[in-house]
């Protein structure tokens, strides 16, 4: 499962099948290690620059300033700071470094963190690891510095971070090992419980394995929602991430309550073990006709340096079952709530293009104005971006001879995520603005419509999740 890469920051894998993650996360937390170790035990390597090394030597040969803690190579007006040089060779998983993945991973470390950490306390003799650029937030929190200085490198910032090393204090170093060869990819207190990412399965498992029974065609049955069905999964070092389907459980909806636009409910977990996300279970829905995703509840738990096995996995997956699973009705009870309210002024004749069908595009373009106002939508996108994004639903997404309810209004603003995709491309938004953007527009369902003010059955925007 693993190869070369898995010491790369960008490492990601993906796929589609449980199973496939179950050995996934398995694999990582085999070569995921902990080590305690006093701070005073631990010295820097800080890299020279490229153009600082012995050319006919690089990148066999590598040199650094060597920083060992309190810095006490300081004599005096004459001292100088000792210099090392090193083979690479054993500092590399495939062990040279004319093959591809070592040579990727030998310039992140000389262009993004060129800092490596000796560990003097190592059985072994001297331990040299490298560094990863997702553990500046918890060195930063071990030193007590503020992250930005860990995120711009240079010698003086080494010479900094070697002073503060010198002091009695226990901490967690959380490595990822391939080959032998380790990587630190967070810095945490003394009092850090390892955070294995198979606890994901664990949960899931347990959740889904209640009232459960195998099914031939792979699905699982879990109390009333029917078959479970993997819908992928990703792994990165920040975090782990699965998400499940309960397709049968959408159709029974979808006949409950005679939606024109199928949804499929669905749930993600994710998880991380270097301390970047809490433990997460959202529950959210899938439109069928684009593949948009619409979130709805969900339930954290920060893991606050201890395992979700550390005393209180059931009361969590209780939580989740009220919080997350519990909750499939919440949304389509809202809905049907909706398709009761008008949008669309009455009496209008929409069956050609004259006053009737402007008054028709009026009202429903004053309608999404009015939602994107309430889940304060300028937040997300600025008020420039958020003028252009009404321009593009104005032109290309109303249909003037369509009668609105609130329900057509609400789920096309449930689609722009899919529908406005081609616009976010040309507008170069970044991943972050759009999950912003997906997030907020989940909210659409439960903001306060005009044609429903004062009833008291009204959702307040406070409740969307």
């Amino acid at each position: 499962m693993k190869d070369a890469r898995f010491l790369l920051d960008d490492y990601e894998i993906s796929g589609e099948q449980e199973d496939d993650f179950e050995a996934a996360v398995k694999d990582i937390d085999t070569h995921t290690y902990y080590t305690k170790v006093c701070l005073r035990s631990l010295s820097l390597l800080s890299i020279m620059k490229e153009e600082k090394q012995d050319q006919e030597q690089f990148p066999g040969i590598l040199r650094a300033w060597r920083l060992d803690p309190g810095n006490y190579w300081q004599d005096g007006k004459t001292a100088q700071i000792p210099g090392y040089s090193f083979p690479t060779q054993k500092l590399l998983p495939l062990q040279t470094g004319e093959l591809p993945a070592d040579s990727e991973l030998m310039r992140e470390t000389m262009e993004q963190n060129p800092t490596m950490v000796i560990n003097r306390e190592s059985a072994s003799g001297d331990a040299v690891y490298y560094v990863s650029s997702l553990a500046a937030n918890t060195m930063a929190q071990r030193l007590g510095i503020a992250s930005d200085i860990m995120r711009e490198h240079s010698l003086a910032r080494d010479i900094f971070m070697a002073q503060l090393l010198d002091r009695e204090e226990e901490v967690t170093l959380v490595i990822k090992q391939y080959r032998q060869v380790g990587k630190i990819f967070a810095m945490m207190s003394s009092s850090y419980r390892p955070i294995p990412l198979h606890e994901i399965c664990v949960v899931y498992k347990d959740l889904m394995g209640h009232d459960m029974e195998s099914r031939p065609d792979g699905g699982i049955v879990y109390g009333g929602l029917g078959p479970m069905r993997c819908e992928g999964w990703d792994i990165t070092h920040k975090r782990a991430r699965i998400s499940f389907s309960f397709e049968e459980y959408g159709e029974k909806l979808q006949g409950l309550y005679g939606f024109t636009r199928p949804m499929v409910p669905c749930v993600e977990i994710q998880t991380s073990d270097i301390g970047e996300s809490s433990f997460v279970v959202r529950g959210y829905w899938k439109l069928k006709e684009n593949g948009a995703v619409v979130y709805d509840t969900s339930y954290a738990k920060e893991h606050r340096g201890k395992s979700l096995m550390d005393g209180n996995l059931d009361k969590v997956e209780e939580d989740i079952r009220q919080c997350v699973l519990g909750q499939y009705l919440r949304l389509p009870g809202r809905l049907m709530e909706l398709k009761e309210i008008d949008i669309t002024p009455p009496g209008l004749d929409l069956s050609k293009c004259h006053n009737g069908t402007i008054k028709n595009h009026k009202a429903v373009l004053a309608a999404y104005k009015q939602v994107f106002k309430q889940l304060g939508m300028v937040k997300v996108l600025s008020k420039k971006r958020m003028d252009s994004v009404l321009r593009a639903i104005d032109w290309h997404h109303i249909d003037d001879h369509a009668h609105y309810t609130a329900y057509d209004l609400v789920m096309d603003i449930f689609s722009l995520s899919e529908t406005l995709r081609p616009y976010m491309e040309k507008e170069g938004m970044n991943q972050e603005t759009v999950r912003k953007f997906r997030e907020c527009i989940s909210g659409a369902a439960y903001v306060e419509l005009e044609g429903e003010k004062g009833r008291n059955q009204a959702f307040p925007l406070s409740e969307a999740k």
